[in-house]
């Protein structure tokens, strides 16, 4: 696997986004869920009344092409994550279990370093939904505290979808293009 290819969003230090004189964004809630929990990356699809979910956030380039195969494969934890409104924690992506579960997204994950992702819907009423994942290098549940923090996470993100937050970072048209998902593709809600 590339280096280029494997997600990291990195550990974040410094001051709260707020304290730097920039108002909290899509962006910020996703990358400080990741470090709450010990991931490498992040990412956030949204869908918008009865449309297809889009990507709206990764947080780098490897996670920007996990989400991607979310879309192309049709499977994995966040498409079942959406279609359940259900939290997914799939801890050990190399298990036995997992390609049986996904076969096409288990093993691309692995192949890309990533052993567990984490899945959690958000609801915004019936007007939005979507999944928020983390991506982790290792194999292993969250602790009971992180859990806590990704659900809070995901509840927060959607109070931060605003106009606002685009300046900080999503995902460009093309990149949506480059993983396979373009507007008006994606999956549904289910």
């Amino acid at each position: 696997m590339s280096g280029s290819s494997r997600p990291g969003c990195g550990r974040r230090s410094g001051r709260s986004p707020s304290a730097r004189g920039v108002p909290p964004s899509v962006r910020h809630a996703c990358i400080a869920c990741a470090d709450a929990v010990a991931a490498v990356g992040a990412s956030l699809s949204l869908a918008y009344g009865d449309g297809p979910c889009e990507p709206v956030f990764a947080s780098d380039p490897g996670t920007s092409e996990l989400q991607g195969l979310h879309f192309r494969l049709g499977e994995g934890p966040g498409v079942d994550a959406l279609s359940s409104g259900r939290t997914v924690l799939a801890v050990d992506l190399s298990s036995a279990c997992s390609p049986r579960r996904w076969p096409g997204f288990a093993p691309a994950a692995v192949q890309r370093g990533v052993r567990a992702v984490f899945a959690f819907p958000v609801r915004g009423g019936p007007i939005r939904s979507g999944v928020l994942e983390m991506y982790r290098l290792l194999t292993g549940p969250l602790s009971r505290r992180q859990l806590a923090d990704a659900l809070l996470c995901a509840d927060v993100v959607l109070a931060l979808d605003d106009p606002g937050w685009v300046a900080s970072g999503p995902l460009p048209r093309t990149a949506w293009e480059t993983a396979g998902s373009g507007p008006g593709a994606g999956w549904r809600p289910g």
